[in-house]
């Protein structure tokens, strides 16, 4: 059984059995989805509450009648209450959920056969993900959610009518290609199953297998692709798919190592993206860079500059400063002698 599949059967038994469920993971990994299955599966209606977005007073209204003080809300009776987000939830909502979660009660109405899936970040998963006070936590049974493998992935998407060519590409690209930590400090969009998911959806009638290999076409609808998968999955995933129809293959790192070098400037750049996130791995070092860099510089020469720009924005400054002393203690190096030339050119 597939690791998400296995959590969802757990987490069906733990709800069955009284108890709610949080789900902790990453962003756009599928815990929401999930948790949307799970109460499909149990045959009961949802009642969602994305918990960042909401105040007390979205759900429970106090009205006085006969003298005493009474709560409006929903019925919530025979449910699955999801509650989205609940690690950037408004401190306001904090005695809002004490109150639901550990007594099934809002106000002075109680609830029965309701069942609670929470999901949320971990602090170290999401600048805005906060700590859930210890009452409220241990009142759930704590799932560490897993990224789904790629064929779970697959079987999702497809079922919701995603392309199959882009589906099959994603399935034979690296990891990096499925699943990307982002940065806080950009608005670019990265891979996740979610935003792959999504784009698969987007991409369901602009291109099919026929379109493999055939470039006036793939070229006629660039614009609609950077558009839609830049804007969805990010720039390295356009720019691989894109090569990938034109050339029915993933061009990446191994291949170059293969002595397979890029035939056209798509490869070109999924080649110096794919070198970048090694790098960033610990998987290329200097030495090797340096020689994947004074190819470009021979071959394709347009790039040079753009490689190492888009490495050190992928890798931050320390990796920049690193290649300057690098170049610094060797002289001979295609780095050091490109480096020098910008400078005495003043750029």
């Amino acid at each position: 059984m597939e690791k998400v599949g296995k959590v969802k059967n757990i987490a069906k038994r733990i709800l069955s059995n009284g108890f709610p469920v949080l789900f902790l993971g990453d962003r756009g990994i599928g815990k929401t989805s999930i948790a949307w299955e799970i109460a499909k599966e149990m045959g009961l209606d949802v009642f969602y509450l994305n918990v960042s977005q909401m105040f007390p007073e979205n759900i429970s209204f106090p009205q006085v009648k006969e003298e005493m003080l009474h709560f409006i809300t929903f019925d919530l009776n025979n449910k699955v209450v999801i509650l989205d987000e609940l690690t950037n939830r408004n401190p306001d909502m904090h005695s809002l959920l004490q109150s639901l979660v550990l007594d099934k009660r809002i106000g002075d109405k109680r609830f029965e056969n309701i069942y609670f899936i929470a999901t949320g970040n971990k602090p170290e998963q999401s600048s805005v993900a906060t700590i859930i006070p210890r009452p409220l936590v241990e009142r759930f049974v704590v799932i560490d959610f897993p990224i789904p493998s790629k064929e779970e992935w697959a079987s999702y998407t497809m079922s919701r009518g995603g392309n199959p060519l882009f589906v099959s590409f994603i399935l034979n690209s690296p990891d990096h290609m499925f699943y990307e930590e982002p940065k806080d400090d950009d608005l670019n969009q990265y891979p996740s199953p979610r935003n792959n998911t999504r784009t698969a959806i987007l991409l369901k009638d602009l291109i099919n297998n026929e379109m493999v290999g055939n470039e006036d076409y793939v070229m006629s609808i660039d614009s609609e692709l950077d558009i839609i998968i830049s804007g969805s999955s990010g720039k390295k995933v356009y720019l691989a798919f894109k090569n990938y129809i034109i050339q029915g293959r993933y061009y990446s790192f191994k291949n170059y190592a293969k002595g397979d070098y890029p035939r056209n400037d798509s490869e070109v750049l999924s080649l110096i993206v794919d070198v970048a996130d090694l790098v960033k791995r610990g998987m290329i070092d200097l030495n090797k860079f340096n020689e994947i860099f004074e190819y470009i510089h021979k071959n394709h020469k347009k790039y040079d500059h753009y490689m190492l720009s888009y490495t050190a924005l992928v890798n931050g400054n320390e990796w920049k400063a690193n290649v300057y002393e690098y170049a610094h203690t060797h002289k001979n190096s295609a780095l050091s002698k490109y480096l020098q030339n910008i400078s005495k050119k003043g750029v």
